[in-house]
């Protein structure tokens, strides 16, 4: 069984091998990286109790507000109803929300380290999958939406 700084120390390698990206540990324990076309992304990391698991994270990548809520939970339902392994939510906090993007899985048998190669493959192909869904989101919003509510749209 690995220990979470061997398993962040994993995956900052499989990042930079991957995508050819430096990464760093963030305050909770989990791997951030930015792709500078798409903006910061995390890896989850559950070391003593799933080290197979794997979650990848695009926070906050558009603003809901109350006039737009119910729209957002409808695009976001029509992705999540279509779109493969992306799955967005809303998250709310202090009365603000926003849109986050996730991919979840195992990759690896219970209490196992990942194979390097596979995780490898498996970040560009769910990163691809992230930012279609998220892509598919903006398409199903209305197309005259207040561009400010599109947090970081200059990327999309």
């Amino acid at each position: 069984m690995a220990s979470k700084s061997e398993l962040q120390e994993f995956y900052r390698s499989v990042i930079k091998a991957a995508l050819n990206v430096d990464s760093r540990i963030d305050d909770e324990g989990d791997v951030t990286f930015e792709l500078p076309e798409h903006g910061s992304f995390y890896v989850l990391i559950d070391a003593l109790e799933d080290p197979e698991y794997f979650m990848l994270v695009y926070p906050n990548f558009y603003a809901v507000t109350k006039e737009n809520y119910l729209r957002a939970l409808i695009a976001s339902n029509t992705v999540n109803g279509k779109d493969k392994v992306v799955k967005l939510s809303y998250q709310e906090k202090n009365n603000a929300g926003s849109m986050k993007a996730s991919a979840e899985m195992f990759i690896a048998d219970h209490n196992e380290i990942p194979d390097k190669k596979l995780v490898a493959q498996i970040f560009r192909r769910t990163i691809g999958a992230i930012i279609n869904g998220v892509k598919d989101f903006l398409h199903e919003m209305p197309k005259n939406a207040d561009i400010s509510e599109k947090q970081g749209s200059k990327r999309w």
